[in-house]
């Protein structure tokens, strides 16, 4: 299958389930996550793969991610959405951002307008281990990380009932397994998903995606 305009890889989950893991996945095999992304921190060391022009945008939009607002958008902030996908020229781009599972909503249309192939990736994960590793990097009650979860999950499940695209979930325990060959294996599933027409990454692109892995980022 051959497309003819740029095709759009969006990262839907909740903190704590492998976004920044996958995002740094796709970014390994080729795919443009931003021309300036989010530095490395502490709880995050290996990135965050986040466009910061849809961060930015996002703060505005959501605001805090411990208390999103959810239907909420202005007609100033829809204009730069449109702005910020009518900017993209890759052939191969992404975004992620857990608050993705709010705003994909009204930056969907934008995407179509522009000609985009738009698919999306979600991570999921035990809801416990997510409650405790949110509550392992943030001060936070089990009640208000229960609360969090809840919105995001249910956020990204109505804006999947609604997308008509190609859509693949991803299990982040299958992806950190101590046997990497999982790991591996659910990068070939990737590869195949989000290349499906175009050229393949190169084994230097694949190796790299491999070795982003890290079976000790599961702790729960």
């Amino acid at each position: 299958m051959d497309i003819t305009g740029p095709r759009c890889i969006l990262v839907l989950g909740t903190h704590r389930t492998g976004t920044s893991l996958v995002a740094g996945i796709l970014h390994h095999l080729g795919v443009n996550m931003g021309d300036e992304m989010k530095p490395a921190h502490p709880t995050n060391p290996a990135g965050h793969f986040e466009d910061m022009d849809f961060l930015a945008l996002n703060d505005k939009v959501v605001g805090n991610w411990q208390s999103p607002r959810e239907d909420l958008v202005s007609a100033d902030a829809l204009s730069n959405y449109e702005m910020l996908v009518r900017q993209k020229t890759s052939t191969l781009w992404g975004i992620k951002d857990p608050r993705l599972c709010i705003t994909a909503k009204w930056i969907l249309p934008f995407l179509y307008k522009y000609g985009n192939d738009v698919r999306v990736i979600a991570t999921h994960r035990r809801e416990k281990a997510i409650y405790a590793s949110l509550r392992t990097r943030n001060p936070i009650t089990l009640q208000k990380a229960e609360w969090i979860t809840e919105t995001y999950i249910w956020s990204r499940h109505r804006f999947h009932k609604s997308f008509p695209g190609k859509w693949m979930p991803i299990y982040f325990e299958e992806l950190t397994d101590l046997d990497r060959t999982i790991g591996a294996d659910n990068i070939s599933d990737i590869i195949k998903f989000v290349f499906e027409g175009l050229p393949a990454p190169d084994e230097q692109q694949v190796a790299d995606a491999v070795a982003h892995i890290d079976p000790s980022l599961r702790h729960y």
